[in-house]
């Protein structure tokens, strides 16, 4: 007997389709995160998802200007802290400028699984505080 997951999910033009049957791109999705490197406000950011899912990669947009003396990162870790690699962290450069994007899409390969009712990490750090950043998460419902 099949279980609920086997079950379709919609019909198109009379025709049932389950997930099974959708390829990558249409079972792609995505989150943002609002993320600061101002004083005080640089933490760990915890991104819940109530289903397994394989996080693909991320994009990141600068919101208020990044501080002039250093470069800010966003690593991307696992539920267990462990890296997503590759592409991490993502990296704004020194001074970047309201609209400066970092583009790391279908960039993770390896310790990008997040199990149902876990999370991912994101890991935002800066010397010199000062720069706020919108991140995009791209991911697969599994």
């Amino acid at each position: 007997m099949p279980g609920l997951k086997d079950l379709p999910r919609a019909h198109f033009g009379g025709l049932a389709v389950q997930p099974a049957d959708m390829a990558n791109a249409e079972r792609r999705k995505f989150r943002d995160i609002e993320v600061s490197f101002d004083t005080g406000e640089q933490t760990t950011h915890k991104v819940y998802f109530t289903n397994a899912v394989t996080i693909l990669g991320y994009r990141v947009f600068v919101t208020k200007a990044l501080a002039i003396t250093d470069a800010g990162t966003i690593t991307f870790r696992n539920a267990a802290g462990t890296n997503m690699t590759t592409n991490n962290p993502a990296s704004l450069a020194a001074s970047s400028a309201v609209g400066t994007e970092v583009n790391g899409s279908l960039g993770f390969t390896a310790n990008n699984t997040i199990a149902g009712g876990t999370h991912m990490e994101l890991v935002v750090a800066k010397t010199t505080a000062g720069g706020k950043a919108r991140v995009m998460i791209e991911y697969r419902a599994d």
